[in-house]
C-alpha cells in the first residue's frame, strides 16, 4: 500500500518539471512514468515529457519514443492522457501512434482524443505553410511596391517644371 501524500507530492514534482525546464528533468519523468508509480503521478510525467521535448531538441527522439510508448499503455485514462498531450508532437512516429489509437483502441474516449489530436496537429501543420505562402506573397508585394516607387519618382520628374515656378 502507497501512502497517498507521497504520490500527491510526487505528483507535483512530476508536474513540475516540464515547467522548469531542465534536462536532468527527463530522466526523472521517464521514471516517475512507470508502471507502480500513481496514475496522477504517471499523467504528470507524461504531460511534462512533452513539453521537454519541445525544450531539448536534442532529445526529441529519446522523449518521443518514450512517449509513443504511453499512447498503449494498459491504463486507458494514461493513454488518453498520452494521446491528448502528444497532439503538440508532431513526428512520424508519435502521428503514428495516434494512428493507430484511432483505428485500434477499444475506448472511444481514447479515439476520439486521437481523432481531436491527429486534427490539431494538421491545424498546426497548414498554419505554417500558410505562413510560408504568405510570406513569399509579401515578398512579392514588396519587390512590386519598389518597382512602383521608382515609375511614380520618374513621372514625378517628368511633371515638375524644369524652369522657375510661375505665380
Amino acid at each position: 500500500r502507497r501512502k497517498s501524500w507521497n504520490d500527491v507530492l510526487r505528483a507535483g514534482v512530476a508536474g513540475a518539471l516540464g515547467d522548469l525546464a531542465e534536462e536532468r528533468g527527463i530522466a526523472l519523468c521517464q521514471r516517475f512514468s512507470a508502471y507502480g508509480n500513481a496514475l496522477s503521478t504517471r499523467s504528470n510525467a507524461v504531460d511534462s515529457l512533452v513539453k521537454l521535448w519541445k525544450r531539448f531538441p536534442d532529445r526529441r527522439e529519446e522523449i518521443a519514443e518514450h512517449l509513443v510508448d504511453f499512447v498503449k499503455d494498459r491504463e486507458y485514462l494514461l493513454r488518453r492522457r498520452a494521446v491528448e498531450s502528444c497532439a503538440g508532437v508532431d513526428i512520424p512516429p508519435v502521428r503514428e501512434a495516434l494512428q493507430g489509437a484511432l483505428e485500434k483502441d477499444i475506448m472511444l474516449l481514447v479515439r476520439r482524443t486521437a481523432r481531436l489530436a491527429l486534427a490539431k496537429m494538421d491545424r498546426a501543420r497548414g498554419g505554417a505553410e500558410r505562413i510560408e505562402s504568405l510570406s513569399a506573397d509579401m515578398e512579392s508585394l514588396k519587390e512590386t511596391l519598389k518597382e512602383c516607387c521608382a515609375k511614380i519618382s520618374a513621372l514625378e520628374a517628368r511633371v515638375r517644371p524644369s524652369g522657375p515656378r510661375r505665380k
